[in-house]
């Protein structure tokens, strides 16, 4: 298993994480989550992911999963 440290700017706003990936027993991928802080920041990256979803139909098939 890892953990990924990342610091970033969405939306003008910083924002610091961690992605924790879970392998399974063949040492493929099996769960992947992203902790964020801070509140704020996790709501811009949310906007800015909806509007580009509605707006792209590549991501189309995805929309569903971040309402």
């Amino acid at each position: 298993d890892w953990a990924l440290e990342f610091q970033c700017k969405v939306e003008g706003l910083d924002c610091v994480g961690v992605d924790l990936v879970t392998l399974n027993k063949d040492g493929l991928m099996q769960q992947f989550e992203v902790v964020m802080r801070p509140h704020k920041t996790i709501g811009a990256l949310r906007a800015a992911m909806n509007e580009r979803v509605k707006n792209d139909a590549r991501f189309l098939k995805f929309r569903e999963a971040l309402s």
